[in-house]
C-alpha cells in the first residue's frame, strides 16, 4: 500500500454517483414504528416530483466537486479491505496470561508484553494481561489478525503501535475481541508521547474484517490514530471516559457497524493546524454515538457521502469549520447546536448537496458562521422551543436551490432563507405556540399536499422548499387538518402569517403574529455581521442586506 508513504501523493480515487446518490430524495413516510422508537423520525411527506428534482440536481453536483473532492480525500481502496490470510505466511500467537507460544517469526513476548518487530501479518488468538507493543521498521507494514483475543492492560495501552508505516487490525469473521485498559496514571511511549487510548497509534491505522472488536476505555480515549484512522469494515463497539474514536490528520469510515458511548466527543479528527487535514469522512457503514459533547467533530472538515449515522445525545451533534453532506442518512439529537459551522472568522460553511439529515436541537439547529447552500438532498429540522435560538442561524445567509427543506422551530430568533434562493420557499409564524404532533401542510390550488411535517416537539415558526413551490401560485396551509390561511406567493421567497403575507421586520427572519426580530438583526447604523455598510438610518427593507 505504497500510497501511505507519502500523503502528499494520493491517488485519486474516484466514487460512482451511485454511492453520491445513496439516500438522497428517497425520504418517506415514517411508519409509527420508527417514531416510537427514534424520536427524531417524524411523519413527513415529499412528493414525487420534488424527489426526482433532487436526484437530478444532485447528480450534476456530483459529477464535478463532489468526486473531485472524494478523490482529493479518500485514502483508501479495496486493498485495505480484508484478505485471506491462511494461504500466506504468518505467525501464530497463541496467548496466555502474561505469556505466549509463539511460531513464525517477528514476535516476542516479555513480562506480559507482546512485541511485534517486523513486517508480516500476525494472528493472535487466547488472552493477554498485558499489551501488544508494535515497533518495527518505519517502512514496515504489520497486520494484527484478531482472532478471538482478550487483552486486558494495567499500565499503557493494550494495543499500542510505537512504529510501522502501517498497521492493520484484521477482525476475523465469527471471534469476539476485546481490549481493556485501567484507570493509570498518565503513560508514555519512547519518545515521550502520551499514550490516550487503549488502542494507540503513532502511524496509519486500518481496521477491517467482520469480527467483532470491543474497546474499554477507563483511562482516556478508546481508539486513536496519530496519522489516518481509516475503518474499512467490522463491528466495532467503543465505551470510553474522554473521546471514542480520533484520528489526528483524518477519520475515515467506509463500512462497518460502529458503536461509541464517549463522556467526550464521539468521533473526531484532531489536526486543526495543517491545510487539508483534521476532517472526518464517511462513506458507508451504520455508526451509532451517545456523546458528553460533540458528536462528530473535524476540526477543519466534515463529509458524508454514505452510510447511516445516529447521534442519538451530544451537546453539538455534527462540528467543524467546514460541512458537506453528499449522500447517506444522518440523524442528529443535540441540546445546543445540531449542526454547527464555526472556527473561522465569518467564513464556514453548511453545503447540502444529498442525503437525508434529520436535525432535532435544543439549541441552534443549523448554525453557521458563514454561509449555508443547499442544491438537493432532503433536509428536516426540528428546533428549538426557547425562543433564545432558532432552527436557522446562519449569518451569511442560506441560499436554497433545490432539495427538500422542512424546518420546524421557535419564532422569537426565527431565520428563513435569502432572497439569493432560486427555489420557492415558504416561512410561516404562527400567532401562538402549537403543540408537538400537530401536522403543518402546505396545499396548492387544487388541494394536492406540496409539502407536509409533524414536528416532535413545540413550535410556532415553520418553513417548507421543494421544487414544486412557485412564485405566483396560490398555497394554503393547513395544523391539525385546519385551515389556517391561504394565500399566493408573491415572490420566491414568502413569508406568512395567520393573516396573510407578513411584512420583514428583521434581518433574514419574519416577524409573524407574536413573532420577535429576525436573528441577526443589527442596531440602527450597524452593516448585519459586519459586512455590508449600513446607510444612514438604515435599511428600508432590512432584507436587501442580504
Amino acid at each position: 500500500m505504497k500510497y501511505h508513504l507519502n500523503k502528499k501523493t494520493i491517488r485519486a480515487i474516484a466514487l460512482s454517483t451511485a454511492l453520491i446518490l445513496t439516500g438522497c430524495g428517497s425520504a418517506s413516510s415514517s411508519t409509527a414504528a420508527s417514531a416510537e422508537s427514534d424520536p427524531t423520525a417524524a411523519s413527513t411527506e415529499i412528493i414525487t416530483a420534488e424527489q426526482t428534482a433532487t436526484k437530478a440536481t444532485t447528480a450534476a453536483v456530483s459529477g464535478s466537486n463532489i468526486d473531485a473532492l472524494l478523490s482529493e480525500k479518500i485514502e483508501y481502496d479495496n486493498s485495505d479491505g480484508y484478505t485471506a490470510w491462511k494461504n500466506g505466511t504468518y505467525t501464530t500467537v497463541k496467548l496466555n496470561g502474561s505469556g505466549a507460544t509463539i511460531t513464525g517469526t517477528g514476535a516476542s513476548i516479555s513480562n506480559g508484553v507482546l512485541t511485534i518487530s517486523k513486517a508480516g501479518t500476525y494472528v493472535l488468538s487466547g488472552k493477554l494481561n498485558g499489551s501488544v507493543l508494535v515497533n518495527a521498521s518505519s517502512s514496515d507494514d504489520v497486520r494484527l489478525v484478531l482472532n478471538g483475543v482478550t487483552i486486558t492492560a494495567t499500565k499503557t495501552a493494550p494495543i499500542q503501535v510505537y512504529q510501522a508505516n502501517q498497521v492493520m487490525l484484521s477482525l476475523e469473521k465469527g471471534t469476539t475481541n476485546t481490549v481493556t485498559d485501567a484507570a493509570y496514571q498518565a503513560a508514555y511511549n519512547a519518545d515521550g508521547d502520551e499514550i490516550t487510548a487503549a488502542i494507540f497509534s503513532k502511524d496509519d491505522l486500518i481496521i477491517n474484517g467482520e469480527g467483532k472488536l470491543t474497546v474499554h476505555a477507563k483511562n482516556n480515549d478508546g481508539i486513536t490514530g496519530k496519522d489516518d484512522l481509516i475503518i474499512m469494515s467490522g463491528n466495532i463497539t467503543v465505551t470510553a471516559v474522554d473521546d471514542g474514536i480520533v484520528g489526528k490528520d483524518s477519520v475515515q469510515i467506509a463500512d462497518g457497524t460502529i458503536r461509541v458511548t464517549a463522556a467526550g466527543d464521539g468521533i473526531k479528527a484532531s489536526n486543526d493546524t495543517d491545510a487539508g487535514e483534521g476532517y472526518v469522512l464517511i462513506t458507508g457503514g451504520s455508526i451509532t454515538i451517545s456523546a458528553g459533547d460533540d458528536g462528530i467533530k473535524g476540526e477543519q472538515q466534515f463529509i458524508l457521502s454514505g452510510g447511516t449515522i445516529h447521534i442519538t445525545k451530544s451537546v453539538e451533534g455534527i462540528e467543524s469549520m467546514d460541512l458537506i453532506f453528499a449522500g447517506g442518512t444522518a440523524r442528529v439529537v443535540s441540546s445546543d447546536d445540531g449542526v454547527n459551522a464555526a472556527g473561522k472568522t465569518n467564513g464556514n460553511t453548511i453545503a447540502f448537496y444529498g442525503g437525508n439529515i434529520t436535525i432535532d436541537a435544543q439549541g441552534d439547529a443549523l448554525d453557521a458562521n458563514g454561509s449555508i447552500t443547499m442544491s438537493g438532498g432532503t433536509v428536516t429540522v426540528y428546533g428549538p422551543t426557547n425562543g433564545g435560538n432558532g432552527a436557522l442561524d446562519v449569518d451569511q445567509g442560506m441560499t436554497v436551490t433545490g432539495g427538500s427543506l422542512l424546518i420546524a422551530g421557535s419564532a422569537g430568533m426565527a431565520q428563513a432563507p435569502s432572497d439569493a434562493s432560486t427555489q420557492g420557499v415558504v416561512s410561516m409564524t404562527f400567532s401562538t405556540v402549537q403543540k408537538a404532533n400537530t401536522t403543518v401542510a402546505l396545499k396548492d390550488s387544487s388541494g394536492k399536499t406540496v409539502a407536509t411535517i409533524t414536528p416532535t416537539k413545540n413550535f410556532q415558526n415553520v418553513i417548507f422548499s421543494n421544487a414544486s413551490i412557485k412564485a405566483g401560485s396560490t398555497y394554503t396551509i393547513t395544523a391539525g387538518g385546519e385551515s389556517i390561511v391561504t394565500f399566493t406567493a408573491p415572490s420566491t421567497v414568502t413569508h406568512v402569517n395567520e393573516s396573510g403575507i407578513a411584512q420583514v421586520k428583521g434581518f433574514g427572519g419574519p416577524v409573524g403574529q407574536g413573532g420577535g426580530m429576525g436573528k441577526g438583526q443589527p442596531p440602527q447604523g450597524q452593516s448585519p455581521g459586519g459586512k455590508i455598510p449600513m446607510p444612514p438610518g438604515g435599511f428600508s427593507n432590512p432584507r436587501q442586506a442580504q
